[in-house]
Protein backbone atom coordinates (compact mmCIF):
# COMPACT_ATOMS: atom_id res chain seq x y z
CA UNK A 1 0.00 0.00 0.00
CA UNK A 2 1.31 3.45 -0.90
CA UNK A 3 1.71 6.20 1.69
CA UNK A 4 2.71 9.84 1.80
CA UNK A 5 6.22 10.87 2.84
CA UNK A 6 7.84 14.24 3.39
CA UNK A 7 11.35 14.51 1.96
CA UNK A 8 13.90 17.25 2.55
CA UNK A 9 16.93 16.76 0.34
CA UNK A 10 19.89 19.01 -0.31
CA UNK A 11 22.25 17.07 -2.58
CA UNK A 12 26.01 17.04 -2.26
CA UNK A 13 27.80 19.76 -4.24
CA UNK A 14 28.60 17.53 -7.22
CA UNK A 15 24.91 16.67 -7.82
CA UNK A 16 22.32 18.88 -9.49
CA UNK A 17 18.84 18.75 -7.94
CA UNK A 18 17.36 18.08 -11.40
CA UNK A 19 19.20 14.75 -11.42
CA UNK A 20 17.64 13.84 -8.06
CA UNK A 21 14.17 14.89 -9.24
CA UNK A 22 14.49 12.74 -12.37
CA UNK A 23 15.43 9.73 -10.27
CA UNK A 24 12.50 10.25 -7.90
CA UNK A 25 10.08 10.78 -10.80
CA UNK A 26 11.13 7.46 -12.32
CA UNK A 27 10.06 5.67 -9.12
CA UNK A 28 7.02 7.43 -7.70
CA UNK A 29 4.52 10.25 -7.81
CA UNK A 30 5.79 13.40 -6.10
CA UNK A 31 5.43 17.14 -5.90
CA UNK A 32 8.17 19.60 -5.07
CA UNK A 33 6.68 22.41 -3.01
CA UNK A 34 9.83 24.32 -2.10
CA UNK A 35 13.50 24.35 -3.07
CA UNK A 36 14.48 21.22 -1.11
CA UNK A 37 11.08 19.88 0.01
CA UNK A 38 8.93 17.25 -1.64
CA UNK A 39 5.90 15.15 -0.86
CA UNK A 40 6.09 11.60 -2.21
CA UNK A 41 3.27 9.11 -2.65
CA UNK A 42 5.00 5.75 -2.70
CA UNK A 43 4.93 2.13 -1.70
CA UNK A 44 8.55 2.34 -0.46
CA UNK A 45 9.23 3.17 3.19
CA UNK A 46 11.58 5.85 4.54
CA UNK A 47 14.50 3.43 4.92
CA UNK A 48 14.18 2.31 1.29
CA UNK A 49 14.13 5.93 0.10
CA UNK A 50 17.17 6.70 2.25
CA UNK A 51 19.01 3.80 0.62
CA UNK A 52 17.95 4.91 -2.88
CA UNK A 53 18.88 8.57 -2.38
CA UNK A 54 22.02 8.25 -0.26
CA UNK A 55 24.28 8.37 -3.34
CA UNK A 56 23.00 11.88 -4.14
CA UNK A 57 23.59 13.18 -0.61
CA UNK A 58 26.73 11.64 0.89
CA UNK A 59 29.15 13.15 1.59
CA UNK A 60 28.21 16.71 2.45
CA UNK A 61 24.52 16.91 1.63
CA UNK A 62 21.45 16.70 3.85
CA UNK A 63 18.36 14.51 3.81
CA UNK A 64 15.37 13.89 6.06
CA UNK A 65 12.41 11.67 5.23
CA UNK A 66 9.40 10.73 7.32
CA UNK A 67 5.91 9.38 6.81
CA UNK A 68 3.40 12.18 6.40
CA UNK A 69 0.06 11.91 8.18
CA UNK A 70 -2.45 13.74 6.01
CA UNK A 71 -5.50 13.22 8.21
CA UNK A 72 -5.26 16.71 9.76
CA UNK A 73 -3.65 19.62 7.93
CA UNK A 74 -4.20 23.25 6.96
CA UNK A 75 -2.14 25.84 5.20
CA UNK A 76 -1.31 27.84 2.13
CA UNK A 77 0.51 25.85 -0.54
CA UNK A 78 0.51 25.63 -4.31
CA UNK A 79 -2.55 24.01 -5.89
CA UNK A 80 -0.52 21.05 -7.11
CA UNK A 81 0.00 19.83 -3.56
CA UNK A 82 -3.70 20.10 -2.67
CA UNK A 83 -4.64 18.27 -5.88
CA UNK A 84 -2.17 15.47 -5.15
CA UNK A 85 -3.48 15.02 -1.61
CA UNK A 86 -7.09 15.17 -2.76
CA UNK A 87 -6.60 12.69 -5.60
CA UNK A 88 -5.08 10.08 -3.34
CA UNK A 89 -7.53 10.73 -0.53
CA UNK A 90 -10.51 10.50 -2.89
CA UNK A 91 -9.42 6.99 -3.70
CA UNK A 92 -9.73 6.30 0.03
CA UNK A 93 -13.24 7.89 0.12
CA UNK A 94 -12.13 11.04 1.97
CA UNK A 95 -12.21 14.65 0.74
CA UNK A 96 -10.40 17.90 1.42
CA UNK A 97 -11.02 21.47 0.35
CA UNK A 98 -8.69 22.83 -2.33
CA UNK A 99 -9.58 26.44 -1.57
CA UNK A 100 -6.81 27.01 0.99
Amino acid sequence: MSRFYHLYISPKKSVDFVEVARFIASSTEYIQYDVHNLVLYTMFDAKEWYTRLEKYVEPGGKMFICELNISDYWGYMNNGLWKMLKKERDSQTKNISTTC
